[in-house]
């Protein structure tokens, strides 16, 4: 794996950030492959509270999701600590931890809305690097 293949993780990490936070299911399930998994781990669980699997199905839940929140409220999502564990031409696994602030609309300052982290596998396709695989523990039940 090359410095630039790094790179566009990074930047696909970003994206994923700007797509959850816009909203945008579109954007979202572009993220990831046509075969890809989305987990959802809640903290001392051993069976995920959500398990979608395929493009489609994380589109349509992802659009699901967002209309459930209110209007009025804006989430950002920050991913940091990123550490590479796996890399490989094709496939990469990354580690990431995750804080997530929600700004009321009536709101002065953000609060924190969660906290976790994100253990993503890579499959690198003709339009680039992709989820194949992404799991989110957070750190609340």
């Amino acid at each position: 794996m090359t410095a630039a293949d790094r790179l566009a993780i990074m930047e696909q990490l970003g994206r994923y950030s700007y797509a959850e936070d816009g909203r945008d299911p579109d954007a979202y399930a572009a993220l990831f492959t046509k075969d890809a998994t989305f987990e959802v781990y809640h903290h001392g669980r051993s069976e995920p509270v959500d398990r979608v699997e395929g493009r489609d199905a994380i589109r349509e839940w992802a659009t699901a999701r967002y209309a459930r929140q209110p209007s009025g409220a804006q989430i950002r999502h920050h991913q940091t600590a990123i550490v590479f564990d796996e890399l490989s031409e094709l496939t990469a696994r990354t580690h990431a931890t995750l804080t997530a602030t929600r700004l009321e609309a009536d709101g002065v300052a953000p609060t924190i809305a969660a906290t976790g982290s994100y253990t993503d596998d890579w499959r690198k396709t003709e339009d680039g690097w992709l989820f194949q695989r992404r799991v989110v523990r957070t750190d609340h039940g």
